[in-house]
């Protein structure tokens, strides 16, 4: 579809030198949402919505996040089953409207409803800009709200122009007058028309008003957007003509947001068009204002209303600072050191073909800092050693004094950070610590003692440390951690270590952290301002941690701009405010899940198993002690609470196979998995999805446990492939819309089964049968974002996990590819 585009700024640039009223518009529905109308496809949903929840007689409540995946599922398998589905995709609007109000008056009502108090956006007002500067003097549209006419309005009161409809008296007549601006509603208007929207109506547009439309399109281009293009009548009559030199001598034009797929009619449209004529294609755009904007912004006279909106416009792109944090609000330690003095200078040399492996042969290059820089090799250190060093790499330059930027330092990775964190290497390496990893340092005095390292392994505690530029400063941040010593050095992906590792930082919490901070502190640099001397050249470190709030010491460095959040409140019942808390299990165990006391109904989950086949006993037994009572005996553990089983918490019943002859259960053989690939183990359970997936109407939630002797299978690492097998099924069945729960040998074993009880109940849970809790927030026009990142063919892939408003309702967001980006150790910064 690349050949058929239209660069923007190529676009713009021809809007900019085309004469006046070289185009007309075409809105669709798109152009109204940021005025909080919803479009068509938005409808259809509620529609959907609608049908479902007065079958089942329960509250709209239950979908009320549209943009779910699975709530549109759920309602469209419905449909599908209950045969309520029109004969064509593209029909859905008027057969589900039609369905729920069969009335014309009923659909008219509601129309009006929806769009009678609606304000125009800064798109509508740029357009009545174009309107009122001559730019561009017709709008087509199948909207039914005034928006356009009142964005004409908001630039000039008492502009006159023409509205004209299928039914409003005289518009036929009215057609004739060219010397007025026209805003032409294919559809009608809800002020003074019967409205098309039921299946019949759409299939035809008004004679008169299709004459028109053809005619203009004589003399004129078109642009096309916010519009799907799902309506017989528009595209029957584009087709007629599309073909025909005749018309459309500036082109045919369609916006399509980011990300945005035509359908094949619209795409099979614009191929014809681009074949007549060569401006014609798809626009990629952001949405409909910021492309009235531009336009506006190209060939009209600047208004100062329109210009005031703008910068709010502009800023939704920009950066955001948080306010500064009030003197009421005690401040709170951060992990950050000042560096206050660092060389501002190096000695240089030219370097010549001299690549990194060379650099780092002589003998004396750990008595010097140096590294190389477009095609110069910088160096710090007495100016002996630098001389020795110099003259083992064969250089005999005298090296010179160089200037070293401070932008520099604000760059991550940049050749001058690589110095000062070499700098700090041979500092802690003289202070008798063992360097590991790129900016880390284990202490070998300080060996942890504990039972469940194995023999041939050894930890000890070690410190992760990271240069950052931050408010006009350089900052060390330290990270407390576990360096675990490997026999086998050389293995890149030892799951051992590995798991040491995890589990002796997983028992580290804040009071543990900020005492460990100290003591490495104390360690690193014993003085109030450490001296780091690098021959003649020096650093400076300040040991006093920085605080995030209000300054309240004056030696003392603080970041301002802080917020504070109250913890919010998490609701288990929208009509009981009394039912709410900041503990969800205590809420859970206390006013039932949310689904619950929504409905006021409980279903049960039904599970079916696949696992091997001598260990169905043993899963069997691990699901049924979800159903028995556990306590908290680690008095420790403030956050779990007792659990009183699955069917008290959740108000469901756990309906677990009773043998391996239910037809819930799939059993592997043991034999069928011998001598297997992690490959070939993945299809054989794939397979067994497959087979089970033909009664997916006859359970909720589909069990996998992987026993000890499947954990073979449970990934494959090497340089040029990496294979998990738990995220490869969760793929492959949320394909197949089967939700999954996969369960590993190490839960049953795991000594807090309370912990156990209550993470995989409540995963049970929200996957079989519902919402557990809602978020309650005091702040509106509020999104919250949880932001998760992944490494793809050597590309950063950054991506919103999660994303909810202040009601807790899922929310649809646009997004752009990154730029270049900055990663630490392959961490997006």
């Amino acid at each position: 579809m690349k050949e058929l585009n239209i660069e923007l700024d190529t676009f713009l640039n021809r809007f900019e030198v085309r004469p006046a009223k070289s185009y007309a518009f075409f809105l669709g529905s798109g152009t109204s949402v940021q005025s909080g109308i919803p479009t068509g496809s938005q409808l259809v949903w509620d529609f959907k919505r609608r049908i479902y929840c007065n079958h089942h007689k329960i509250t709209a409540e239950k979908f009320n996040d549209l943009e779910s995946e699975e709530n549109r599922k759920i309602l469209q398998d419905f449909l599908i089953a209950q045969k309520i589905v029109p004969e064509k995709s593209e029909f859905e609007y008027s057969y589900y409207f039609e369905k729920c109000f069969p009335s014309r008056e009923d659909r008219k009502y509601f129309i009006q409803g929806k769009v009678s108090n609606a304000t125009p956006s800064i798109g509508h007002k740029c357009l009545g800009k174009l309107f009122v500067d001559g730019i561009s003097d017709e709008i087509f549209t199948t909207n039914f709200d005034e928006l356009i006419e009142s964005g004409v309005q908001a630039v000039k009161t008492g502009h006159s122009f023409l509205v004209l409809s299928p039914e409003k008296e005289s518009s036929l007549q009215e057609l004739s007058k060219a010397n007025y601006s026209k805003i032409i509603k294919l559809h009608g208007d809800y002020r003074y028309d019967a409205l098309k929207n039921a299946t019949s109506e759409l299939q035809r547009l008004d004679k008169g008003l299709s004459d028109y439309f053809l005619n203009s399109l004589k003399n004129r281009g078109i642009i096309f957007v916010g519009y799907s293009g799902n309506d017989d009548s528009i595209l029957s009559t584009l087709e007629s003509i599309i073909e025909n030199k005749k018309y459309l001598p500036h082109g045919l034009v369609w916006a399509l947001r980011s990300g945005q797929t035509p359908s094949e009619r619209i795409l099979s449209l614009i191929k014809k068009a681009k074949t007549v004529n060569e401006h014609s294609g798809f626009l990629q755009i952001d949405n409909f204002d910021e492309l009235a904007y531009l336009l506006y912004s190209k060939k009209c006279k600047k208004d100062e209303g329109i210009e005031k909106e703008s910068r709010t416009l502009v800023n939704r792109k920009q950066a955001f600072e948080l306010d500064s944090a009030p003197s009421n609000i005690s401040p709170f330690i951060l992990n950050s050191l000042e560096i206050s003095t660092f060389p501002k200078t190096a000695l240089a040399v030219d370097s010549g073909q001299l690549d990194w492996e060379n650099l780092n042969l002589p003998k004396s290059k750990d008595k010097v800092v140096y590294s190389k820089y477009k095609g110069k090799l910088y160096l710090w250190g007495e100016v002996g050693e630098i001389s020795n060093y110099l003259s083992e790499l064969g250089i005999n330059q005298t090296a010179t004094t160089i200037d070293l930027h401070k932008t520099k330092l604000s760059e991550d990775s940049s050749f001058y950070q690589g110095m000062i964190y070499s700098a700090l290497q041979m500092h802690f390496k003289k202070k008798g610590f063992d360097g590991f990893g790129r900016h880390g340092v284990f202490d070998p005095k300080s060996k942890i003692s504990d039972a469940k390292i194995p023999n041939n392994y050894a930890a000890y505690e070690a410190i992760k440390f990271q240069l950052s530029w931050a408010e006009k400063s350089l900052r060390l941040l330290l990270e407390p951690t576990v360096y675990v010593k490997s026999p086998n050095p050389d293995v890149k992906n030892d799951s051992s270590r590995t798991g040491i590792v995890n589990r002796l930082k997983s028992n580290r919490f804040n009071a543990t952290v900020g005492n460990l901070l100290n003591i490495w502190r104390d360690k690193l640099f014993p003085s109030d301002n450490e001296q780091i001397s690098i021959g003649d050249f020096s650093l400076t470190v300040v040991r006093r941690f920085a605080f995030a709030g209000y300054p309240q010491a004056a030696k003392t460095h603080f970041f301002k701009r802080t917020k504070f959040f109250e913890e919010p409140k998490i609701l288990f019942n929208q009509n009981d405010t009394k039912k709410e808390t900041t503990h969800p299990l205590k809420g859970l165990s206390e006013f039932s899940p949310y689904e619950y006391n929504l409905t006021n109904k409980s279903s049960p989950i039904r599970l079916a198993v696949i696992t091997a086949d001598n260990c169905f006993t043993e899963v069997k037994m691990h699901l049924d002690s979800l159903n028995s009572e556990s306590s908290n005996r680690n008095q420790s553990d403030l956050y779990l609470t007792n659990f009183s089983g699955f069917q008290r918490i959740y108000k469901s019943n756990l309906d677990v196979p009773n043998a391996t002859d239910n037809a819930r259960v799939t059993l592997i053989p043991s034999r069928d998995t011998i001598g297997k690939t992690c490959i070939e183990f993945y299809d054989l359970l794939k397979n067994c999805i497959d087979s089970i997936t033909l009664n997916k109407h006859n359970f909720e939630l589909l069990i996998i446990y992987i026993p000890e002797n499947w954990s073979s299978f449970r990934e494959l690492k090497n340089d040029e492939f990496y294979f998990d097998l738990h995220d490869s099924i969760k793929l492959y069945s949320a394909k197949k819309g089967i939700k999954i729960q996969i369960i590993e040998r190490k839960s049953l074993d795991y000594t807090d089964q309370l912990r156990v009880k209550w993470w995989l109940s409540l995963g049970m849970y929200v996957k079989g049968a519902g919402i557990p809790w809602k978020v309650r927030t005091s702040t509106p026009n509020t999104a919250y974002i949880g932001l998760g990142y992944a490494l793809k063919d050597g590309k950063t892939l950054l991506a919103a996990s999660q994303l909810f408003d202040e009601r807790g309702q899922g929310l649809r967001f646009c997004y752009n590819q990154l730029g270049t980006t900055l990663c630490y150790k392959k961490i997006p910064l």
